[in-house]
């Protein structure tokens, strides 16, 4: 995944005025759009208990970065909440210890028809969904994260997003929350998310902003 610069610095003020009168989305760091968003069909992958399995993708920011929410597509059957997990990368490029997680129940995603998903046996909406985090996440510079989201039903996740560095990783629910290499997939592709939130004023800029002023193997793919 390309690093995502995110240099410019807002000042309390600033902020304090867009937070009452912005949404969200005004705050869109990255995004690994879904292909519905293109015109093409769009695919899923079970990321749900019930299934047996959870899918894994990663993100990474060059400069220290305040999460307020992520967004994501899939398709949301009998799901009555959704789980947004962050794990730290364990220096070896996989999912290590858990840094984030919050339920969300299904009223607070902001969901929105997206588009459809088409299998042989079934067809059913994409919704595109907005989780704003009560407590934001700080994601560290130059710091590789894995993000999660899992149903508490038949949650699906859309993949096949043209952004990103194609590594996703599914792993077997049923083992602990310590992986092992039987317990851990890695599949070529991108999962469709996005991340809201804003950058960290570098401590440097800091004492500038004081002087004007301003306050401080079981992968299943079901289409």
């Amino acid at each position: 995944m390309n690093l995502i610069s995110s240099s410019v610095l807002f000042a309390c003020v600033a902020i304090t005025v867009n937070s009452a009168n912005a949404s969200i989305t005004d705050h869109l760091l990255y995004e690994q759009l879904t292909p519905t968003a293109q015109g093409d069909g769009a695919s899923v992958y079970y990321s749900n208990p019930t299934h047996d399995q959870v899918m894994y993708d990663q993100f990474r920011f060059d400069s220290t970065t305040t999460i307020e929410g992520i967004g994501f597509w899939g398709a949301i059957y009998a799901d009555e909440s959704i789980s947004i997990s962050i794990y730290a990368d364990d220096q070896t490029g996989h999912p290590g210890a858990l840094a984030y997680s919050h339920t969300f129940s299904r009223p607070d995603l902001n969901l929105s028809v997206s588009g459809t998903v088409i299998d042989d046996l079934w067809t059913t909406d994409e919704l595109h969904a907005i989780a704003e985090f009560d407590q934001f996440f700080t994601a560290q510079a130059d710091t590789t994260y894995w993000l999660a989201v899992t149903g508490d039903a038949f949650f699906s996740w859309t993949y096949g997003a043209t952004s990103g560095d194609n590594t996703v990783f599914y792993s077997n629910t049923a083992q602990d929350s310590f992986w092992t290499n039987a317990d851990l997939g890695r599949d070529p592709t991108n999962l469709a998310f996005s991340v809201y939130g804003t950058s960290v004023p570098a401590p440097t800029s800091i004492p500038t902003l004081a002087l004007l002023g301003i306050c401080a193997g079981r992968r299943r793919r079901i289409c």
